[in-house]
């Protein structure tokens, strides 16, 4: 049965199926206005489609716009007037802030798409699907290893996602043979790069390691043809959105695997627009979510629960086969890519030294 989708106070919503399963109430917080809206929309479209025909499952969808202060907000509303058994947050800072709250109160929250993974100490009920930064960054640094990228300048982006990027990389380049010649950062507001680019070239860098993402990376790859900068200027996942940039043909990257084609398509079929980043993940986490619950034969705890997640056998995902670590983890798979002809493509390492003529 067709879940019926209604909008309540608030910008909330939820959808109901047939009466029989035990009720059980999602919250979720994503990015519903705003720069990210997009983003927002297609988490919210993912998790509405899993929850499709199942009974009595509610979902509340909670805006942040994008802003710290309503991430803290959304979380105590869905906590402490929503009851949610379990709590969903998109990508970013989400988790950061929403991780204390909902660790004082045993309710299981499940984050995904993000490269943070330390929210809290010691945390008990807070689980990863889709934690990106690690596998992303362990095949980039073989790749430059093989390609015979050794000392490397650092442009790195000041969020908390981009610091824990930067954090993780000053820790494991050093102990997998690359140097750091040079360490950058920029703020979120940046538009003008063209000092930073400058700096990252003065020591001679075998490549520049450019963490930025929308409009950030397309302003850099211009000044950086502007300025005549030669030196090759590598990333992981941020020439995703621009294959139809002229300054990013004929480069590689590495990046999380895509969305199935199939699941791709019927996701374009349902909604009319292709999924966007995090969707894929929000999909799988909520079908965790439902396989898991779908243990109990009444409404589990939300001890229960955390404890079904922790114990919980792989899952074959949007995206592919999600396996659960100890520390409540999932990482997503990485994958090669190259850009010509304004597509991206998966290439192996073999065919990617041929095209980079190595």
């Amino acid at each position: 049965m067709v879940a019926v989708i209604s909008f309540v106070a608030g910008g909330a919503l939820w959808a109901e199926g047939r009466a029989g399963e035990p009720a059980m109430t999602v919250g979720l917080i994503a990015p519903m206005t705003g720069e990210e809206a997009a983003y927002g929309e297609s988490i919210r479209n993912a998790v509405q489609w899993k929850l499709e025909g199942h009974e009595n499952w509610k979902l509340i969808v909670e805006d942040d716009g994008d802003v710290t202060s309503k991430i803290a907000m959304a979380t105590k509303k869905l906590l402490s007037v929503d009851k949610v058994d379990v709590l969903l947050t998109a990508y970013g800072r989400r988790a950061a802030v929403a991780a204390p709250m909902t660790e004082a109160q045993g309710v299981p929250m499940i984050t995904f798409g993000t490269w943070q993974t330390n929210f809290t100490k010691n945390p008990q009920c807070t689980f990863v699907v889709g934690a990106v930064m690690q596998p992303e960054v362990a095949l980039f640094m073989k790749v430059c290893r093989e390609l015979g990228y050794k000392r490397l300048a650092y442009v790195g982006w000041q969020t908390p996602d981009g610091m824990a990027m930067t954090n993780y990389v000053k820790e494991v380049f050093p102990k997998n043979g690359l140097e750091l010649v040079e360490m950058l950062q920029y703020t979120d507001d940046a538009r003008d790069f063209r000092t930073i680019l400058l700096k990252a070239v003065e020591k001679k860098p075998d490549a520049i390691f450019v963490i930025a993402f929308e409009p950030g990376m397309g302003i850099i790859l211009r000044q950086c043809h502007e300025l005549g900068i030669t030196t090759p200027l590598l990333t992981v996942e941020g020439f995703d959105n621009y294959e139809s940039n002229e300054f990013v043909q004929n480069r590689w990257y590495t990046n999380i695997a895509q969305p199935k084609e199939a699941w791709a398509a019927a996701f374009e079929k349902r909604t009319g627009v292709a999924p966007m980043y995090g969707a894929a993940y929000a999909y799988d986490a909520m079908d965790l979510v439902l396989r898991e619950s779908a243990k109990f034969k009444e409404k589990p705890t939300h001890a229960q629960l955390t404890e079904a997640l922790h114990k919980a056998g792989p899952l074959e995902g949007s995206v592919g086969r999600w396996v659960m670590r100890p520390d409540g983890i999932m990482e997503a798979p990485s994958k090669l890519y190259w850009v010509a002809d304004k597509k991206s493509r998966v290439v192996s390492l073999e065919e990617l030294k041929k095209l980079e003529g190595k």
